[in-house]
């Protein structure tokens, strides 16, 4: 990764969704699929409203900030749910509960 560093690239995303990001014990994730590539998509959330992605991809980010659809806070809050070891994390009990039961 340090070699490529200057093809990365770091991308804030806005999230003005009424769906929270959520934060879990394994904080930073890898949004790629490491059997399909050996390329990185680094994944972190910031707060309920903002994240940041560290990404190669300039062709979905082309903007150093974006605004995320409900549907991709739903996808990005998953994927911190279900690689997370034991806690997950909201400012949103009632949407934590509704995560957790589907």
């Amino acid at each position: 990764m340090f070699r490529e560093r200057n093809a990365y690239q770091i991308v804030f995303l806005k999230n003005d969704t009424s769906i929270p990001f959520i934060a879990g014990d394994q904080p930073v994730l890898n949004m790629l699929d490491p059997k399909a590539t050996d390329d990185l998509e680094l994944y972190y959330p910031l707060s309920p409203k903002l994240a940041v992605v560290l990404t190669k991809d300039a062709a979905r980010f082309p903007d150093r900030e974006r605004s995320v659809t409900p549907f991709e806070v739903e996808r990005y809050n998953y994927a911190i749910y279900s690689n997370s070891e034991d806690q997950i994390y909201s400012n949103d009990a009632a949407y934590l509960r509704r995560l957790v039961a589907a």
